[in-house]
C-alpha cells in the first residue's frame, strides 16, 4: 500500500505514514493507485506547436523526440534552399512545416494521455 499524500510505501495495517504522518483512514481497505501521482511531468501541447511554429523540429525535440526533430529541421533546410533556387519547392516548405506544427501537437496529446495512464514516458 502506498501513502495518498507522499507515496511511499506503508504497512497494510497502519493507519499513518511513517515518512509524512498522514491519515491513512482505512488501513488495509483503502488502495491508492501509484500512476494517480505523476512523477513525470506533463508537457504543454501549445507549447510543443509555438516551438514547431518558430523553428521547424524544436517542438519534437521539446518532446524528447530529437531524431524525429532533428530530421524535420533537416529536412525544411533543404527543402528552403531548394526553394531559393528553383521557387518551386516553397509550397513544398509550407505543407511540411506545417504538417510537423500539426504532429508535434498530436504528439504532445500523445505523450500526456501516456504519461496520465501509465505514469511513463511513451518514447
Amino acid at each position: 500500500m502506498f501513502c495518498p499524500k507522499c507515496g511511499s510505501d506503508v504497512d497494510q495495517d497502519s493507519q499513518y505514514c511513517k515518512k509524512c504522518g498522514a491519515s491513512l483512514n482505512g488501513g488495509a481497505n483503502q488502495q491508492y493507485n501509484m500512476y494517480a501521482q505523476c512523477t513525470v511531468p506533463l508537457k504543454n501541447s501549445g507549447i510543443a506547436a509555438v516551438l514547431a511554429f518558430l523553428i521547424p523540429g524544436l517542438g519534437h525535440i521539446y518532446l524528447g523526440q530529437i531524431g524525429k526533430g532533428l530530421l524535420y529541421m533537416i529536412i525544411q533546410i533543404i527543402v528552403a534552399v531548394l526553394g531559393f533556387i528553383f521557387l518551386i519547392p516553397f509550397i513544398i516548405y509550407i505543407i511540411i512545416w506545417i504538417w510537423q506544427i500539426y504532429d508535434a501537437y498530436q504528439e504532445a496529446e500523445e505523450y500526456n494521455r501516456s504519461v496520465q495512464t501509465t505514469g511513463q514516458k511513451p518514447w
